[in-house]
């Protein structure tokens, strides 16, 4: 996973759009499609994982992130996501009345995994812990990830190629 950092633009932009490719088209026997979906959606979200996991030997030692928090939120996501698929075969679903209580956790453990990726990123490359305003681009490039990462995988991979400092 940590090579996934050091990959050129094109590759991980092939990597993010094969996983693109997957979530979209719909594949006629229902377990396939929702498979299919679930697999695309770990290679489209792949990336910011990476940034937010493998990053965070580069932070300074003075910033503390909730490296455990992130990890359960990308696992509920992923899990939530995908019993949704397999549960609907594949096929958009609502979550209506009990059910939406999952399905909003679900948001917000995606939307706390971008802003997580965004914030080690930029607290990485700033040398300092990050406030919003500093790392709300990042945030941003990651939502519209096929744009965003032609942006953000340069300084991703100057943060990812520095030697990493040993406390003293």
């Amino acid at each position: 996973m940590k090579l996934l950092m050091k990959l050129k633009p094109w590759q991980i932009f092939l990597i993010v759009l094969t996983g693109y490719v997957l979530q979209v088209f719909t594949l006629p026997e229902p377990m396939m499609n929702a498979l299919a979906k679930v697999f695309g959606m770990i290679l489209y979200s792949l990336y910011p994982i990476c940034i937010g996991h493998f990053l965070q030997d580069a932070l300074p030692k003075k910033v503390e992130m909730y490296h455990s928090f992130f990890l359960v939120n990308v696992f509920i996501w992923i899990t939530l996501y995908a019993l949704a698929m397999i549960w609907s075969g594949g096929v958009d679903i609502t979550f209506n009345g009990i059910w939406a209580i999952p399905g909003m956790y679900a948001l917000f453990a995606y939307i706390y995994m971008l802003y997580f990726s965004a914030k080690t990123l930029k607290s990485a490359d700033r040398n300092r812990e990050a406030k919003f305003s500093d790392y709300a681009g990042e945030f941003f490039l990651l939502v519209f990830l096929p744009i965003g990462l032609w942006i953000l995988h340069p300084k991703v991979r100057e943060i990812a190629g520095r030697p990493i400092e040993e406390e003293e």
